[in-house]
């Protein structure tokens, strides 16, 4: 079904030198940047975001530059936002500009260029002159009230109606004129759905008209009629197959992508999921057409939460099962979600599994802070190598490779923090010592690649079944010990927070106890003032603040005032 056999989007991006290896096979580490964010203020802002996501390892961003409804790109069917400038009127060009490398020796970043096809406007403000919801606001989704302003996590969202023959052909229009302008890597189409509650969307006149033309039917449809729910359901499919089909016409080798909703629980099926009868999302069904060439699952979760950490595995489990090696897959986890620690909790399950992981998003990395993100980041990705092929710096004969198995990873603190010990109900042994060496032919690891990196381009879809594992396989995932984040070294220039340990419960650290020294191995100990002991090696101990490497290979900081004493394992 695609023309020309078109590139599936993740071993097309595997080929773009990423930070992480999983195995023999690379895969893409992408950040979700949206075209209101601070990135897209100037030209300066941009380059803090290129400066920010080579220092971090990160290979491809996600770039939403049609996210409200307006163009960060030189268009005549939707006007640019209001907070451009003369002097940067065009920001995809300038950001493609600056992700090719070789402009001043950098590691090239890839860049995919999202479309919020449905959402078009956030916020209570006006949109700019010329805006469609300005010139059309009767193609605005409409509620069984008549509302037009849907509410999603305490924010105004403005929805195009997807049943509208206007509104299809708008959006064809624009993208026609995109792709032929720009010469892209590859398009990510957002916002594919009907809003939270969709049940109670798609009742404006001109819907109404459409759905008694096709069904036969006349008066106003009741919020439960299956027969209305699934033909809003298959409009948003319709929309879809007519995008993909103008793209492929202008360009049939440009990669498509698609969001795809994670959307409640699967205990009764992908059906009885929130994404299929609330959001009306089927992109199982996009699959099975050859819509789309790859999928971004939007598995945002809280990994606090036991049932979450749960489903976000299970939607990851699902998701493998449906793409199989028709479509590729990368799972998108949420910074607006999770603590820095817990989002790096679901950033290695995603990395674990062999798949592409998405951030969402630059403007808020994290709900506890943005400070030393990316430095932080980095260290988690050269960590997650490491354990993948083996570290330089761990011995062959190490009887403790990193991360030989979940327990390694932390065993100075326990697991009884609200995410399961094992999730699963896996009882896989841990791999052997042997089986974690440093291969002797290894090549060293780097945080990117120096070297120009060639563009996407098609390949054999068939090709995809030979990267992936058989989706039943990620049943071997384990679930990732709770452990507390990598922060930056130590730099006074720089507020360390004070506050690591805060969100973390006593009983999550053993209490403090004298360590004989045999025992203690040459490990160092630091017991903090509330009785909790950190076991590993202090690698650095300022006037102000102590850092302490880990016995599973992170850095964390902490104050000297908050230590009662030190336990060095060489005393």
């Amino acid at each position: 079904m695609r023309a020309l056999g078109i590139a599936l989007g993740l071993i097309a991006l595997a080929m773009m030198s990423p930070a992480v290896a999983q195995g023999d096979e690379q895969v893409p580490v992408a950040l979700w940047v949206d075209g209101h964010s601070r990135a897209f203020r100037s030209t300066e802002a941009m380059e803090t975001l290129l400066a920010d996501v080579r220092g971090a390892g990160i290979d491809t961003i996600i770039a939403v530059l049609r996210s409200q409804g307006d163009a960060l790109f030189n268009s005549t069917f939707e006007p640019a936002p209001d907070f451009l400038t003369s002097d940067f009127t065009d920001p995809l060009l300038s950001l493609q500009r600056h992700c090719r490398s070789g402009l001043r020796g950098e590691p090239q970043v890839h860049l995919l260029l999202g479309i919020s096809v449905l959402d078009v406007h956030r916020g209570l403000a006006l949109p700019p002159r010329g805006h469609v919801i300005n010139e059309h606001p009767e193609w605005q989704l409409e509620s069984i009230n008549g509302a037009v302003e849907a509410r999603e996590d305490g924010v105004v969202h403005h929805f195009l109606d997807p049943s509208l023959i206007e509104v299809h052909q708008h959006t064809e229009d624009l993208l026609t004129e995109l792709v032929a302008s720009y010469n892209l890597e590859g398009i990510v189409l957002d916002t594919l759905r009907f809003p939270e509650g969709g049940n109670e969307w798609g009742y404006c006149a001109m819907a109404l008209e459409q759905y008694h033309r096709d069904v036969g039917e006349v008066g106003i449809p009741a919020p439960e009629d299956p027969t209305w729910i699934q033909w809003r359901r298959d409009q948003v499919t319709d929309l879809l197959r007519e995008i993909s089909s103008t793209i492929r016409i202008v360009n049939p080798q440009l990669p498509i992508w698609v969001t795809a909703l994670a959307a409640g629980s699967l205990s009764d099926g992908f059906e009885s999921s929130h994404t299929y009868t609330e959001y009306l999302q089927d992109w199982p069904a996009w699959i099975d057409e050859g819509l789309c060439d790859g999928i971004i699952l939007e598995n945002f979760r809280d990994n606090r939460d036991r049932n979450q950490a749960i489903e976000f595995v299970e939607w990851m489990r699902e998701a493998r099962a449906i793409c199989g090696d028709r479509v590729s897959l990368m799972v998108a986890v949420s910074g607006r979600d999770n603590h820095r620690t817990h989002l790096f909790q679901q950033l290695r399950s995603v990395l674990a599994a062999d798949l592409g992981v998405v951030i969402v998003d630059y403007d808020r990395t994290a709900r506890d802070s943005d400070a030393g993100f990316f430095t932080d980041l980095h260290t988690v990705l050269q960590a997650q190598h490491s354990r993948t092929i083996g570290a330089e710096t761990t011995p062959p004969d190490s009887p403790e490779p990193l991360a030989a198995s979940p327990e390694a990873l932390m065993p100075e603190m326990a697991t009884d923090t609200g995410i399961p010990e094992d999730p699963f109900g896996l009882t896989s042994e841990p791999a052997s010592p042997s089986a974690m060496a440093l291969p002797d032919d290894a090549e060293p690891i780097t945080s990117g690649n120096t070297e120009p990196v060639e563009p996407i381009t098609s390949s054999n879809p068939s090709s995809v079944a030979e990267t992936l594992p058989p989706p039943d396989d990620i049943t071997t995932v384990q679930h990732p010990p709770m452990e507390l984040p990598p922060l930056r070294p130590l730099d006074t220039t720089l507020e360390v927070p004070t506050g690591i340990f805060d969100d973390l419960p006593p009983s999550t650290v053993p209490s403090a106890r004298e360590i004989p020294n045999q025992i203690l191995g040459g490990r160092d100990a630091v017991i903090l003032s509330d009785g909790r002991r950190l076991t590993g090696e202090i690698i650095e101990e300022g006037e102000n603040m102590i850092t302490l490497r880990l016995t599973s290979g992170n850095l964390v900081q902490f104050p000297r005032s908050r230590v009662d004493r030190i336990v060095r394992g060489d005393q």
